[in-house]
């Protein structure tokens, strides 16, 4: 049976904090690999700039003006769907 008292919420707590940090270590320097990589392969670069700009305008061409953003600008983000129909990228 386990217990629940301030000892394991405290155990829970370190390992959520450690597991937090981690991850954020590994996905910092695996950004900062691939936008190393992206900057010595300028070609390899501007054909994914131009996938993904494709891919925005695909998905925002037919929003545009319903973001509900005052100034009228185009608020785009990229979805999970979205990046997973881009080969290229893949």
């Amino acid at each position: 049976e386990v217990r629940m008292g301030r000892k394991m919420n405290q155990e829970l707590m370190d390992e959520a904090v450690t597991l937090l940090f981690a991850g954020q270590d590994t996905s910092a320097a695996t950004m900062s690999w691939t936008l190393h990589l992206l900057s010595l392969y300028p070609n390899v670069q501007k054909r994914l700039a131009k996938e993904v700009c494709e891919h925005l305008d695909d998905v925002h061409g037919s929003m545009e003006g319903t973001n509900g953003n005052s100034d009228g600008g185009s608020v785009k983000h990229i979805t999970k769907k979205q990046v997973s129909k881009m080969t290229y990228l893949d």
